[in-house]
């Protein structure tokens, strides 16, 4: 067990635990971070090359070095340019499943349905939904989603991290402001002025995307289970500035050795691809810009996620496993050390796969799985445009000495060529001659069909899912039938990622927010209630509390609005002939629904104004009016509160 060599200066700052560059403890951690960087680099190696050349496919039309030395060589010389057409077929079918699992993960409405687990009340689940709906959208949430949907069909793993984030802001309100003298207000001398006012704007859970070059779990454990392993490490760049900030916060210690120290070079960051350029790259000239004080302008650091029993550490008292995170600076400094703290006890990280594997380390993304067909596609096109290149670009055997040879290389055509004296009256084709050429690759552009058939099989993304249906006319029903059998395949990679990923994602979002969720605030009411009139609802500590499960999502793709509309109109129909179900149902509600549906806004502007019941109800007495259902007392379609739900704005 490491000694403490604490000093009583040390013991002032609770965050550095003894980490005092130089003894044993911290050349402990060091030892044990690098060793299990190790551990994670020699199994990220292999597919650090395949995300590289999965970035390449994403620019298609980027050519190659080699490709560009023949364009510009060819250009120098007059020729025709040298062209390579990358077809990006498997891209497009990427970009499709992308479209399709975003409608079926971001279009349920809320994004983050609950069920309690243990008989919760509805009224604590719609809570839950509202508090989750709001961390998306007010917390800028929606955004990294997209993109952890995307990263798996491009890398076959997509991760995204959470962390509680309290933010505030400031704010320009009117208030009445008295004059002062000697320190004191004036009373009645108020004055009503513009002021500014720092309030508390968002509490709640950040998402934020990782790169997989950053990540590094346990390869001992697929990356699906993740949560099963040891440790989790994670690379990032940092600002100075924004290290200091946080050692001012008590955060971060031993920067000043870290000043000293810092690398001329800094460690090399897998920036994939060298068609990707990223902002924090190493290859940009100005990473290793140092201010006037010295000091680096970026600092390399890795957040060291590890599983400790503390007392064997020297780090407090705990003799069970604890998750901590220690951040190391340029590979050799720890600047920061704490115990995670979360109560889910898990890693603060979710991902998402696109291939169900089950045993393998690493699955590939669809631009692996379609590489081998999406090259062949590529030769196909290529190899043809060739043959018809070179049959334009005719050659000629010439005798120079017969003609003149600047009227043969002139690239315009209707071109004349001279003779020669000594060439009058003789046969020209004794010194001009052209060499035949026969395309060979006529069949390619047929053959490119079948390939492209074969990825559409091999992906599960066919012409309908991609929008190019085939043929002349189709019913709208043929269409569904087409589709429908086209995404049973995406179907399961849906299922599969709302199992995997998006119900851990949900199950800590609960869990941070159970934990760290302290105000009572009014949310925005989602889902089916407001529907019913409610705008709003308060949410309590007390009432998120439970324990709650993710409503799967089963994969379907949800219907569009304008099919929506469709249906609803068609059943609208039905009811209207019916006088037994106008009385169960409300129209007027029905029908603003479907406008709703359809696009159709401003709609309650042109609805006609109640009268009152004593008024109406003279009417029907009269014959007037039929009695509607909109006008009845106590008609739930008009309620003043929700049951189980409490007050509601």
């Amino acid at each position: 067990m490491p000694i403490d060599e604490t000093t009583d200066s040390e013991k002032g700052n609770s965050n550095n635990y003894g980490l005092k560059v130089g003894s044993q403890r911290h050349s402990d951690i060091i030892a044990a971070f690098k060793d299990r960087l190790r551990l994670a680099d020699s199994g990220w190696q292999q597919r650090s090359q395949a995300w590289a050349k999965n970035e390449d496919t994403m620019k298609a039309y980027v050519p190659t070095d080699e490709e560009e030395t023949l364009r510009k060589q060819a250009k120098k010389d007059g020729k025709p340019q040298y062209t390579t057409i990358q077809v990006p077929y498997s891209y497009a079918m990427m970009l499709t499943l992308h479209t399709y699992l975003t409608s079926i993960f971001l279009s349920r409405t809320p994004i983050l349905q609950v069920s309690g687990r243990h008989g919760e009340s509805q009224q604590s689940e719609q809570c839950i939904e509202a508090l989750l709906d709001y961390q998306l959208t007010s917390g800028n949430n929606l955004p990294p989603l997209y993109i952890w949907i995307l990263d798996p069909l491009r890398y076959g793993l997509g991760v995204v991290g959470q962390y509680w984030d309290v933010e505030e802001m400031a704010i320009s309100t009117r208030k009445p402001v008295p004059r002062m003298f000697l320190g004191n207000p004036i009373p009645g001398t108020e004055k009503m002025e513009t002021i500014q006012e720092i309030i508390k704007g968002y509490e709640g859970t950040r998402l934020y995307n990782i790169r997989p070059q950053d990540f590094r779990p346990d390869p001992r454990v697929p990356v699906w289970r993740f949560q099963d392993g040891e440790f989790v490490i994670r690379f990032e760049q940092i600002g100075w500035n924004k290290a200091k900030s946080r050692e001012r916060s008590g955060m971060y210690f031993n920067l000043d050795v870290v000043a000293k120290n810092s690398p001329n070079t800094p460690r090399y960051r897998d920036t994939g691809s060298p068609r990707t350029t990223l902002p924090d790259s190493t290859s940009i000239e100005n990473a290793n810009l140092r201010d006037p004080k010295g000091n680096p302008t970026r600092v390399n650091i890795h957040e060291f996620y590890w599983e400790i029993i503390p007392k064997d550490w020297g780090m407090g008292d705990g003799e069970r496993e604890e998750k901590w995170v220690f951040t190391i600076a340029n590979e050799n400094t720890v600047i920061g050390c704490q115990p995670l703290g979360l109560l889910h006890n898990k890693w603060p990280f979710d991902v998402l796969e696109y291939e169900v594997g089950g045993y393998e380390l690493f699955n590939r993304s669809v631009l692996e799985i379609a590489e081998p067909l999406n090259d062949t596609l590529t030769w196909l096109f290529n190899s043809h445009f060739f043959n018809v290149r070179k049959t334009l670009n005719d050659q000629f055997l010439v005798d120079p000495s017969m003609i003149e040879m600047r009227d043969l290389e002139d690239p315009n055509p209707g071109r004349l060529i001279r003779l020669k004296p000594a060439a009058y009256g003789m046969n020209v084709e004794q010194f001009v001659k052209q060499f035949p050429t026969v395309d060979v690759t006529r069949q390619n552009m047929g053959d490119t069909n079948l390939v492209s058939e074969l990825m559409q099989r091999l992906i599960g993304a066919n012409d309908n899912t991609m929008g190019a249906i085939q043929g002349s006319r189709h019913t709208a029903t043929e269409v569904r039938a087409a589709s429908s059998n086209s995404v049973n395949r995406i179907k399961t990679v849906g299922e599969w990622q709302s199992a995997s990923g998006w119900s851990q994602l949900t199950q800590k979002m609960i869990a941070m927010s159970q934990q760290l969720f302290t105000d009572e605030r009014k949310f925005r009411v989602v889902g089916d209630l407001s529907q019913w009139g409610a705008k709003y609802m308060m949410v309590t500590p007390d009432q998120i509390a439970g324990f709650y499960d993710f409503v799967p999502v089963d994969g379907t793709m949800p219907i569009d609005r304008f099919a929506q509309a469709n249906l609803w109109q068609q059943l609208l129909a039905g009811v209207a002939q019916n006088p037994l179900i106008m009385q169960a149902y409300d129209l007027p509600k029905i029908f603003a629904f479907v406008a709703q549906l359809a696009g159709l806004k401003n709609i309650s502007q042109f609805k006609v104004q109640a009268l009152p019941d004593a008024q109406m109800q003279q009417m029907v007495a009269s014959g007037q009016s039929a009695p509607m259902s909109s006008i009845v007392p106590g008609n739930p379609s008009e309620p003043k509160q929700i049951p189980g739900l409490g007050a509601t704005g």
